[in-house]
């Protein structure tokens, strides 16, 4: 038997319209790509879905709001779900039990501290903390690559002070 494929919305035609915050869409696209998501059509309308849905929503709610911005675009309730439970894992949205015990969904905060980098005297113990913007993109391009979101990195290292070449 045949099955029919549905076709997506147009996710560009949905934020045009105004339907969906775009700036925060596409910051939180980039936040998944660079997590390692693949951000398929579905999943964009889902997580336009959850931007127009309010902070704390439950799965029924996120999918009536990608439902009211696909105008007759139906998504499936197990699409739905695969999805939601693929951007928990990533760390774009965070999923908590209400009061009723349904899950309930809030798009993740993104702040995010820099590496720290200190420097230890190996003769003195004295600690100088440096700030070194080129290890963080180092950092973070190696945590994209094994697919992790980095939250929080310390690295140490012991040295020698250099005799003065006077």
């Amino acid at each position: 038997m045949l099955q029919r494929r549905r076709t997506s919305p147009d996710i560009r035609q949905i934020c045009q319209d105004g339907e969906a915050d775009y700036p925060l869409f596409r910051d939180l696209k980039a936040r998944c790509q660079r997590a390692g998501m693949k951000m398929t059509n579905p999943r964009c309308l889902v997580l336009l879905g959850c931007i127009r849905a309010v902070p704390g929503a439950t799965a029924a709610e996120v999918w009536q709001s990608t439902m009211a911005l696909a105008k007759g675009h139906a998504l499936s309730y197990g699409s739905l779900q695969r999805s939601l439970n693929a951007f928990v894992q990533h760390g774009i949205l965070l999923r908590d039990i209400g009061p009723e015990r349904a899950w309930r969904y809030r798009i993740a905060a993104t702040a995010q501290r820099a590496p720290t980098v200190n420097l230890i005297d190996n003769d003195t113990g004295q600690q100088t903390s440096c700030k070194a913007p080129e290890m963080s993109r180092i950092l973070q391009k190696i945590a994209d690559e094994h697919g992790f979101m980095m939250r929080d990195a310390c690295i140490i290292i012991t040295c020698e002070r250099r005799p003065d070449n006077g």
